[in-house]
């Protein structure tokens, strides 16, 4: 019989739950029926510069086995910028000579 190691503390080999899986479906549950906090937040992650994605109605409706897809948030809501642009806001014109009075 080998001797036992010796150390100050044991470490987890992490097989086992540490949280019922009951529970943590209900918090998933309360959660994902808060749109406005999954929402707010994916914005925020967005503005953090991180790949967010969201799932919308497929815009092609004859593709009848994929009702919804999962898109990029800056392409379904920003038209495609990145959250620096639209963190910049909207682009001023400059005066074209013609306009000029």
């Amino acid at each position: 019989m080998g001797k036992k190691k010796q150390r100050s503390s044991q470490t987890s080999k992490g097989e086992r739950r540490s949280m019922n899986r009951q529970l943590q479906k209900a918090m998933r549950r309360e959660y994902k029926a808060n749109d406005d906090r999954v929402m707010n937040n994916k914005m925020r992650a967005f503005f953090e510069g991180r790949n967010v994605m969201v799932t919308i109605p497929n815009p092609d409706a004859s593709q009848t086995n994929k009702r919804f897809i999962r898109v990029k948030l800056q392409d379904a809501y920003f038209k495609g910028m990145d959250y620096k642009t639209v963190m910049a806001g909207p682009r001023k014109r400059k005066a074209s000579s013609d306009e000029e009075s």
